[in-house]
């Protein structure tokens, strides 16, 4: 069953499921996922303000959001880009004269194209630097 990770608005704090706007979604694949479940915490929230209907929701504490950046996502991610990386600097090491800067923009073209990893510390980012004491917005996973 496919993951993903969601930032997501609730019109405010009392999180009722029919008041939350998706602000971005990312595909969490199994790996990450499965290093992720010791952060994943669950919630009951109501469906709506009218309701006695509850639901549940996995989210991430936003305290918990540089652990798994530190701890688990640039770890993959360099783990997904290190031979790529590694190709370039070999490739400048046997040219006479390497352009540094084209090395330099070879290398950070693959750190952009690292794909999955990339999106969900974009994600993250966006939790950090624009919602980051806003709690009518999570992260969660579902």
């Amino acid at each position: 069953m496919s993951k993903n990770i969601f930032l997501v608005q609730y019109q405010d704090q009392n999180y009722f499921d029919d008041t939350s706007e998706t602000i971005d979604e990312v595909y969490l694949n199994e790996e990450v996922y499965e290093k992720l479940k010791d952060y994943i915490k669950t919630r009951e929230i109501l469906e709506s303000k009218n309701s006695t209907n509850k639901t549940l929701i996995n989210y991430i504490e936003c305290d918990d959001i540089s652990n798994i950046v530190e701890n688990i996502l640039i770890p993959t991610w360099i783990r997904e880009i290190e031979p790529a990386w590694i190709r370039e600097i070999e490739k400048a090491d046997t040219e006479e004269k390497a352009d540094t800067e084209i090395i330099a923009a070879n290398i950070e073209q693959v750190m952009l194209s690292s794909g999955n990893i990339s999106n969900i510390l974009d994600l993250l980012n966006l939790k950090r630097n624009n919602y980051n004491n806003d709690s009518s917005v999570l992260v969660m996973v579902g």
